[in-house]
């Protein structure tokens, strides 16, 4: 109920209110007010927290679905002819060759300009 309203008359389908403490109903409305702003807020972040886009494992599940097998799989044909030491030879010389092209003879053709 409200605080500042004292009494209501109907007459002929028309309700007057009779309102006899201004600031109590106004500090009433304002609380009102204010639960239903925060229950607004609420209701957005909840909103916001259902839209968001879904995670990058979910969005690509087809690449852990079929890329970890393909790539065990591949992984175990490497090992099982030469075993790990000539992997991490091919590995080691690929890396060097990456770190060369595009790092080593770009700053050294720069220092020499």
């Amino acid at each position: 109920s409200l605080g500042g309203v004292v009494g209501a008359r109907k007459s002929s389908g028309h309700v007057s209110i009779i309102v006899s403490d201004l600031p109590s109903l106004t500090n009433e409305v304002s609380s009102l007010l204010s639960s239903i702003e925060v229950t607004l807020e609420e209701q957005r972040m909840r909103r916001l927290d259902r839209l968001k886009p879904p995670s990058r494992l979910r969005r690509n599940w087809w690449v852990a679905a079929f890329g970890l097998p393909a790539a065990s799989y591949l992984m175990y044909k490497l090992t099982k002819r030469h075993g790990w030491f000539y992997l991490m030879k091919i590995l080691a010389a690929k890396v060097s060759d990456i770190f060369r092209d595009h790092v080593s003879e770009p700053l050294h053709s720069i220092y020499q300009e």
